[in-house]
């Protein structure tokens, strides 16, 4: 809206338009960002940009891969992914504060689908050796990078970033909402 206005009052200055503004003109504008904001299209735009070649992620990041033996593969592919939707999330929330519950509300969700996993993957590890117990941590692992973005449904109808289900699993994990270990909390507990 302040967009729209400035660009109006521009306009009247160089004279490519009456110096008043009419009603109408404004309830227009508003009725036009209403029906962006209900449309709920999210787009994709962090799908093809990389972080800088410094940036680190959180430790417990890394802390949760190394927990199941993770490849180099699994924790660039995971720092890569957590940047992205981690910037994304900044966006959406920066440009509509509303945004903030639809995005908290989609966290549970992953959560949930993670739990039936993790859940079921702790059931089988109780009688299985340590090494075995961290193949099955990476097996979850890589199924949030290799299965879950077309497992679980997306943000929005419109949204097709795969990359907002992968990062958002490891924003999850730095925040002790998911882990890949059976034991991840206890062995994380510090």
């Amino acid at each position: 809206m302040l967009a729209w206005w400035d660009q109006q009052v521009i306009y009247t200055l160089c004279g490519k338009r009456e110096r008043v503004i009419q009603r109408s003109e404004m309830e227009h504008c508003i009725s036009s960002i209403i029906a962006q904001l209900e449309e709920e299209k999210l787009v994709a735009e962090f799908d093809l940009v990389s972080h800088s070649e410094d940036y680190e992620a959180d430790g417990m990041l890394y802390r949760q891969i190394a927990l199941v033996d993770g490849k180099g593969s699994d924790v660039s592919r995971a720092v890569r992914e957590q940047w992205r939707a981690k910037e994304q999330r900044s966006k959406w929330i920066v440009d509509n504060p509303q945004m903030r519950s639809k995005i908290a509300g989609y966290d549970a969700k992953l959560a949930e689908h993670w739990s039936d996993r993790h859940v079921q993957m702790a059931e089988d590890c109780e009688d299985l050796s340590a090494s075995q117990v961290r193949a099955k941590g990476l097996e979850l692992l890589r199924w949030t990078h290799e299965f879950a973005p077309n497992q679980v449904e997306p943000i929005a109808p419109s949204w097709q970033g795969h990359y907002y289900v992968r990062g958002t699993f490891q924003v999850l994990a730095i925040d002790l909402q998911v882990g890949w270990h059976a034991d991840y909390r206890k062995l994380l507990k510090d």
